[in-house]
């Protein structure tokens, strides 16, 4: 091969004219091919058509070399002269699929290629093909067929095996891969490949120690596989061993050239560990091997800001934003960076490009209406809620901060209407006032109507309820009332619904919510959580495993558990000290779950009234409760009090009233 090639660049140099085989034409082509020589291809082409005019196989070549070059109509005329002459010939159906696939006609393509498939010797290329064409098509399942076997011909073909997972990945279906993986592995467990993509399936699955394994067989079976050390370590974060999970990414920078990729994740991992300025350290290296890396930039403008070093968090930002000026969370990181820094004309600019750049939020529209107010431009922040207004019209915050602007430009009726407006839309956020404006927050009228917005009686009228407060009338034509039993008593005229609701019984509940390190906990049994008897003789009514039964309600690698105690088995838990009670459930929860470490939440609640307690005449109350609704139409009762206590009960209650309202 080598005298071949050495000939034939010599008889380009000195025009000189030598013979070759076919053969020897076909392997001088294949190289330039393969080689990316394709001027040098095209030439070793031509010659050999001068001295073989009549070979199926340089004519093919020749067309190769016009798909190539995307001369796709010269090549299908070409292609079918010689499917003519030899009819019998895959890489004719080959040829022409490829041109099918480049004008975007797949099927037809995989139709040439199945006929290929039966002129075929060597049938795993035409299997390989066969398979990209499914993936153009989106059907993963028969592309992944066709790899899978190349795979049973070929057990090292890596790029089948690479794309039978990654099939696998798009159907979301990573159990079978991983069965896949391990029948693969039973054949050949020496694939340090094979052990690195298993492992990347029980990554997903957040079956990290599982995944940890396989990564470790992956790099003990090839020592300088950077991509299973790359694994490990983000396995590693995800258990948030961090100290390991540096070290593995260390080890990738030694195996081969550093990589900004990891020197952010190194930096991150130091963060977590609570050493801010390694971190620092690994940012800033990462920006100076890609000083392209917007990531890196905006970390370090993060890492400052929690510094309050607002300088140089100012300073990275802009690094950031030369990178991508169309971000608009780095524009509102300038905005914010600058209003700590009391630049409120650049906060101001910030915010206003963050909306030029199509990014209408709430957030941004309040947030720039709030640094408006502290450069004193009142009259400009209250047009910007106005504009806010035009997308968000039943906007509480919006109606919140109208009031604040309109006391403070001496409009008092405007600003009690827009606070009336807030408190009917979201009561509790009338802290905004406080907050934003403490000084409005005092005026004696607003504090009349903030503190006196109580609901005292609800009156029936022939167009629907008055619902009557200090604060004044609001009119509707339906109510929708969850209060609890004896709240709803304070407000009714129905006599003997009242009689029968002060009737009910309320037992107190005390509520704690756990957190914890996943991997601190011994019992990783799965389920919904546990209920308790009297026998059991526990302090706990029961507990809810939440991240058990929802894999969203906490981060990975932690775990979050509801405790309720008390109810009327057990009152005078609710009576004890909080202290001793955390520590009476925590005792028995590590019973339970073997837990180990200190808990990361820790949240306590303690309702006076939490469980209504259902009572043998439960039924008086269903028979005035069917009166009530029966007298007063469009008033829509839904709670707990009746007809189940549970949640369950009362989602099922809102849906039956959804219903009814459409």
């Amino acid at each position: 091969m080598r005298m071949s090639l050495s000939k034939f660049e010599s008889m380009l140099k000195t025009n000189s004219i030598y013979f070759f085989d076919l053969v020897e034409f076909e392997e001088i082509i294949l190289h330039y091919l393969d080689t990316g020589k394709h001027s040098l291809a095209k030439k070793a082409v031509k010659l050999g058509l001068e001295q073989h005019p009549t070979s199926v196989d340089l004519k093919l070549l020749e067309i190769e070399i016009l798909i190539f070059d995307n001369k796709l109509e010269k090549a299908s005329q070409k292609l079918r002269r010689i499917e003519l002459l030899a009819p019998d010939n895959e890489e004719v159906y080959i040829q022409k699929a490829t041109i099918l696939s480049k004008n975007g006609s797949h099927e037809e393509a995989i139709k040439n290629l199945k006929v290929a498939l039966i002129h075929s010797v060597e049938k795993a290329d035409v299997w390989s093909l066969m398979g990209m064409e499914y993936l153009y098509l989106d059907d993963f399942e028969k592309a992944r067929l066709n790899f899978a076997k190349c795979i049973d011909v070929d057990f090292e073909d890596y790029s089948s095996l690479y794309n039978v997972v990654y099939c696998f990945d798009m159907e979301k279906n990573h159990d079978k891969a991983i069965v896949f993986l391990n029948k693969y592995l039973d054949k050949n467990p020496y694939s340090e490949v094979a052990w690195h993509q298993l492992g990347r399936q029980y990554f997903v699955l957040d079956r990290f120690s599982e995944a940890l394994t396989c990564f470790d067989y992956a790099v003990l079976i090839d020592e300088s596989f950077i991509g299973g050390y790359l694994e490990k370590a983000k396995t590693y974060e995800q258990l948030g061993n961090y100290e390991d999970s540096i070290k593995n990414y260390m080890l990738t920078l030694e195996l081969d050239d550093p990589t900004a990729f990891a020197y952010v994740r190194i930096g991150e991992c130091y963060r977590k560990l609570g050493d801010l300025e390694s971190a620092i350290r690994f940012y800033k290296k990462s920006v100076h091997e890609d000083p392209f890396l917007d990531k890196g930039w905006i970390l370090l403008t993060e890492a400052y800001y929690n510094q309050k070093d607002y300088q140089k968090a100012l300073y990275y930002i802009l690094k950031a934003l030369k990178i991508d000026d169309y971000n608009t969370f780095y524009w509102r990181k300038y905005s914010d960076i600058n209003i700590k820094l009391n630049s409120f004309e650049e906060g101001i600019k910030g915010l206003e490009k963050c909306i030029e750049l199509n990014d209408c939020s709430l957030e941004i529209y309040t947030a720039l209406s709030d640094a408006l107010v502290c450069a004193g431009d009142y009259n400009d922040a209250v047009k910007i809620l106005f504009s806010a207004q035009k997308h968000y019209s039943d906007s509480s915050e919006i109606e919140y901060r109208l009031s604040g602007l309109c006391m403070t430009l001496f409009k008092k009726d405007d600003a009690l209407n827009h606070l009336i407006k807030g408190m009917k839309i979201n009561y509790g956020q009338h802290i905004i006032i406080k907050e934003l404006f403490p000084l409005v927050f005092q005026n004696p009228d607003v504090q009349k109507l903030v503190l006196n917005y109580k609901v005292q009686q609800i009156i029936k009228s022939d167009n629907g309820y008055e619902i009557i407060s200090e604060s004044g009338k609001i009119l509707c034509k339906e109510i929708i009332c969850s209060v609890p039993a004896y709240s709803l008593r304070n407000f009714i005229d129905d006599r003997s619904l009242i009689v029968e609701l002060d009737k009910i019984i309320y037992s107190p509940v005390d509520v704690f919510h756990f957190g914890f390190e996943k991997k601190n906990i011994q019992n990783k049994k799965q389920g919904f959580g546990v209920l308790t008897k009297p026998s059991d003789e526990k302090s706990y009514l029961g507990i809810l495993f939440n991240s058990r039964i929802f894999d969203y309600v906490s981060p990975k690698g932690k775990e979050l558990f509801t405790v309720l105690v008390g109810g009327e088995r057990q009152k005078h838990l609710c009576e004890m000290k909080p202290i001793k009670l955390k520590q009476l459930i925590l005792d028995e929860l590590e019973d339970l779950l073997g837990h180990k470490g200190e808990t990361i939440i820790d949240n306590h609640y303690r309702w006076a009234k939490g469980i209504p307690q259902f009572n043998l005449d439960h039924s008086d109350l269903l028979n005035a409760i069917e009166d009530f609704k029966n007298s007063h139409s469009n008033f829509h009762l839904i709670g707990n009090y009746f007809n189940g206590v549970s949640v369950s009960d009362c989602i099922q209650k809102s849906r039956d009233l959804v219903k009814i309202l459409n």
